[in-house]
């Protein structure tokens, strides 16, 4: 029998019709990794595309004319443009100096950028990355264990407040990249990304050190003024956990992803946050590459089995009496 979508190779399998559990396709292998990875997609555009709710405005980094950078790429060019003042770090916060000390660090910086450069043509403004450069990851050793996960930087926060994706086009913008770490051919998998950069490693640190410094920012923001955006997170995380009926190890990833960040914040009754800490960390997440030619049989029966699990262990799991008073 002929696999039923390309209609070339030989079926060895069967996966149920999207959207109909009750009726299969017979398909060959590489139809149905195909299939799995587009549902997954599917899956992650539903989610993640709902943008924030009508009502609510993102105050964290607030808004600028239409002629200056986003405040978000504005901060961490200031950062970078600090990395190398050699009073950076007595002088702190850039926000507090005057326009002409922003002016002359800035030249200094730059100065500075040319000669650590060495032929390599970057300044301190940071241009792109040699091609198939692929990177040194930037080291989390002075972060808080709330903020890394699965050894990458989870920036939860920044995706509740609408702020995520202008971090990774500043990050870009600067010479480095925000990779995010990835599954079923997913990047990003619970908001969780790592910070490779390919020049002078102090410039890599000061721009870390703004990330962090971002995504707390965002959470007091989701705690102080985005208190309904955060409740939902919870919410919709625990409901699908409580009743779907298929999950994969992707989505299953940036479920637990708002509620490891609640359970930090004291929001949960019935899973702690090393229990959820210690669940996505033993998820085996696969790459998608697809390159050793592996293909997981009867993936459908898997996921099912996952969800009966999710199903069971958050049954008995709600929002604290913390998280009614502050999201009442």
């Amino acid at each position: 029998m002929k696999c039923e979508i390309c209609h070339q190779r030989e079926a060895e399998t069967a996966i149920s019709t999207d959207g109909d559990d009750t009726s299969e396709l017979y398909v060959c292998k590489e139809c149905a990794r195909a299939e799995r990875v587009r549902r997954q997609k599917k899956r992650e555009r539903t989610r993640k595309d709902r943008g924030i709710p009508p009502g609510l405005s993102i105050s964290v980094a607030g808004f600028g004319p239409a002629d200056e950078p986003p405040p978000f790429i504005e901060a961490l060019m200031n950062a970078v443009t600090n990395a190398f003042s050699p009073d950076a770090s007595r002088k702190g916060d850039e926000s507090r100096q005057t326009p002409g000390r922003k002016n002359q660090e800035k030249e200094n910086g730059e100065a500075q950028a040319k000669e650590d450069g060495r032929g390599k043509g970057r300044s301190s403004r940071g241009n792109k990355a040699d091609a198939g450069d692929p990177g040194i990851e930037t080291p989390l050793d002075n972060v808080d264990a709330n903020y890394i996960l699965r050894g990458a930087l989870q920036l939860e926060g920044m995706h509740l407040t609408g702020e995520l994706s202008q971090a990774v086009d500043a990050v870009d913008k600067l010479g480095m990249k925000l990779e995010g770490v990835e599954a079923e051919g997913i990047s990003g998998v619970a908001h969780a990304y790592r910070l490779m950069h390919s020049g002078d490693e102090r410039k890599a640190r000061r721009v870390l050190r703004e990330i962090v410094y971002r995504e707390r920012s965002a959470r007091e923001a989701l705690r102080d003024e985005m208190r309904r955006t955060y409740q939902d997170a919870l919410c919709r995380s625990l409901a699908i956990l409580k009743n779907c009926r298929f999950l994969s190890p992707g989505e299953y990833a940036d479920l637990l992803s708002p509620l490891r960040m609640g359970a930090a914040d004291g929001l949960l009754d019935g899973i702690d946050f090393d229990e959820i800490n210690n669940m996505i960390e033993s998820l085996e997440l696969d790459s998608g590459a697809g390159s050793s030619g592996e293909f997981q049989e009867n993936f459908d029966e898997i996921d099912a089995a996952t969800a009966d699990r999710a199903n069971a262990r958050f049954e008995d799991v709600v929002l604290s009496d913390a998280a009614e008073d502050l999201f009442k």
